[in-house]
């Protein structure tokens, strides 16, 4: 279907600044759509170079374990892009790591069921991220990986993928898309990167079975220990709602005892 003048000069005024993403919801039309008929027009997005700063890298690294996924577009792209999407009640969450990469813009829209997603536009910088974690366009992890996380990383990571139990106070990492030697090479980076001792469990769904780290209350405590300082405001129901700051000021948590 062709464009019509109108099309034509919502493109123009909003591709440069706003991107592809934007320009669709408002004609109508698919991205890549938008994408030629800018490219047919000689609009092009130079793509700038920028410098993360070790915060974002971090923050980067934790959701690319987590609920971030990176991607070359293959035929019309050759730098990378990130993209993530959280559900109505954790937009908070995703509105707080989007302000963390401060270096990236950002194209945001609903979805129909009401969650937020967030596309980066593409940057050289990001390919390293790409081929840190996809072979062959499947995700991965190493301790290449691992080893590059603080306590920042984790924490982004936890509040992806972490869950935490009321009721016996414990705390899972829910990193059912990696395989069971993948799994044991998280426990083991547990133990020797933070002194945790995770136990792996496993879980069948349509004929396959998924695993995953789980922490007893001990080890759970010691995990929110290192994490606590960095959990968004609207996450720390992952921390435990019995969790409360340290009354001596040292920057740890005091936990309520069992009944």
């Amino acid at each position: 279907m062709r464009w019509n003048n109108y099309e034509i000069n919502i493109l123009k005024n909003h591709y440069l600044s706003r991107g592809e993403d934007f320009v669709s919801g408002l004609v109508s039309r698919s991205s890549n759509a938008v994408r030629i008929k800018a490219f047919y027009l000689g609009i092009k997005r130079v793509n700038r170079e920028i410098n993360l700063s070790a915060s974002e890298g971090q923050v980067l690294i934790g959701s690319l374990l987590g609920d971030m996924y990176c991607c070359i577009k293959k035929g019309s792209c050759k730098n990378a892009h990130v993209e993530e999407a959280h559900c109505e009640e954790q937009i908070p969450y995703l509105e707080w790591k989007i302000g963390q990469l401060k270096s990236l813009e950002f194209n945001k829209r609903r979805t129909k069921i009401g969650a937020l997603h967030a596309r980066s536009r593409v940057y050289p910088a990001l390919n390293a991220y790409y081929g840190m974690f996809y072979e062959g366009g499947k995700k991965r992890i190493n301790l290449e990986i691992l080893n590059r996380l603080n306590a920042l990383g984790l924490a982004v990571w936890y509040m992806d993928d972490g869950s935490y139990h009321q009721r016996n106070k414990m705390s899972t990492l829910y990193t059912n898309g990696f395989s069971y030697d993948e799994t044991l090479m998280i426990k083991e980076w547990f133990k020797n990167r933070w002194n945790l001792l995770p136990k792996i469990f496993s879980i069948s769904a349509r004929s396959k079975k998924y695993y995953y780290p789980s922490f007893g209350a001990s080890e759970t405590r010691k995990l929110v220990n290192i994490i606590q300082p960095y959990i968004h405001q609207s996450m720390r129901y992952k921390i435990g709602d019995t969790c409360e700051k340290d009354p001596k000021g040292n920057g740890g948590i005091r936990w309520e005892t069992d009944q």
